[in-house]
């Protein structure tokens, strides 16, 4: 800390400021004696006057060392650290009560605090789909880009690509904001056919992802995917329009079908286009060769 004073040349000034306080202090009294308590004052005394007021200002100067040290320099470390983006931090030093230094580093912390909320609360909000409230793309490339690193190295990982069918077609006929709230009852839909642990992501427009953890078997791939069949495909009352959507599913396994998340997505996407072309509903990878 006190490293952290002397770079701004706090310490150095302050020590030079005290001994020529102590000085001024140790000429000043003598004249003080002499003129108001009229008393002669020798050369000896005017030296030892100097040299008491020297040993106070070097005590000043240690007193305000310790104060500025446990006040004055975490306040310094903490905007740093606020300037670095730590907001996990905490009060350091000795506060003292009615202290204005200490009610400054407070202060600062607290703002530390509102920095951290509003810090994560925007960088949450650029991992959501604003419009469905699902995961974006943005989440998947960070959350699924080394997949060996995220602990499905011992247990299969599915993934299921989707691509709603002739999607343009409502868009161009009803209008978008039709369309738009016809994603939306999609991903509530979707929400319905998964596990809590289970991710939906939208990738944009309308093509979507869901990422299966921990399978050991085909089971629930095929029953998820028979799901969201019969779901997405039940009829939507949107804005007096009843309108049915289908949807085309292609699934990719970690490891067998990609080991890395850019060929798993590619070979998910692959058996997409060939359900959609076979009207098929949903196809596996491993089933395309």
């Amino acid at each position: 800390m006190k490293r952290e004073l002397e770079k701004i040349g706090i310490m150095k000034k302050l020590f030079y400021s005290m001994v020529m306080i102590g000085m001024v202090m140790g000429i000043i009294f003598p004249y003080f004696v002499q003129e108001f308590v009229i008393l002669e004052v020798d050369l000896t005394f005017r030296v030892a006057c100097i040299l008491a007021g020297i040993i106070v200002g070097i005590l000043n100067y240690l007193l305000i060392r310790v104060i500025l040290k446990n006040h004055l320099a975490p306040i310094i470390l903490t905007a740093k650290e606020i300037a670095n983006r730590n907001f996990n931090l905490e009060i350091k030093g000795k506060p003292y009560k009615y202290d204005i230094l200490s009610e400054l580093y407070e202060s600062i912390i607290s703002m530390a605090s509102s920095l951290k909320e509003t810090h994560e609360k925007l960088t949450n909000q650029a991992k959501i789909d604003s419009l469905t409230n699902l995961y974006n793309r943005t989440f998947f490339n960070e959350s699924f880009s080394s997949l060996s690193n995220e602990g499905f190295s011992e247990l299969k990982l599915a993934l299921l690509y989707l691509d709603l069918d002739n999607f343009k077609y409502i868009n161009d006929t009803y209008g978008h904001s039709v369309g738009d709230r016809a994603l939306q009852m999609v991903a509530e839909r979707l929400l319905d056919c998964v596990r809590v642990m289970d991710i939906i992501v939208r990738m944009g427009g309308d093509e979507f992802t869901i990422v299966l953890p921990g399978i050991k078997d085909e089971t629930y791939i095929n029953m998820v995917a028979q799901r969201v069949l019969e779901k997405i495909g039940e009829p939507m009352s949107i804005c007096g329009q009843e309108i049915t959507i289908s949807v085309s599913i292609g699934i990719g396994i970690y490891p067998s079908d990609g080991n890395d998340i850019c060929s798993l997505l590619n070979n998910a996407d692959a058996a997409m286009y060939h359900a959609k072309k076979n009207n098929k509903g949903f196809s596996f990878y491993k089933n395309l060769n």
